[in-house]
């Protein structure tokens, strides 16, 4: 993930910070969570749960990441390997 590719990103719309985030997620965990609570995510990555939280949802809008909700409190976060394709080489 270390050829970023300048126009892939400014056509992603994402910011610097969701592409610092969605690193760090992809580093920590790879492409798919499986029922790790937002605070689990947010203690290893040192964030405030609710910076994960936002993080998540503006990649799941812009169709970086699809969230599936499995039980009340249960998700599983899916990242679209097939898009990170167009940011990087």
């Amino acid at each position: 993930m270390n050829n970023l590719k300048l126009k892939g990103i400014l056509d992603s719309q994402l910011t610097t910070s969701n592409l610092a985030f969605l690193s760090s997620v992809i580093e920590n965990y790879g492409y798919q969570i499986e029922h790790v609570p937002y605070r689990e995510i947010a203690k290893k990555l040192g964030m405030a749960h609710r910076n994960v939280c936002y993080h998540f949802e503006m990649l799941e809008k812009k169709g970086y990441l699809a969230i599936e909700r499995t039980d009340a409190r249960k998700f599983v976060f899916r990242i679209n390997e097939e898009k990170l394709k167009g940011l990087f080489e």
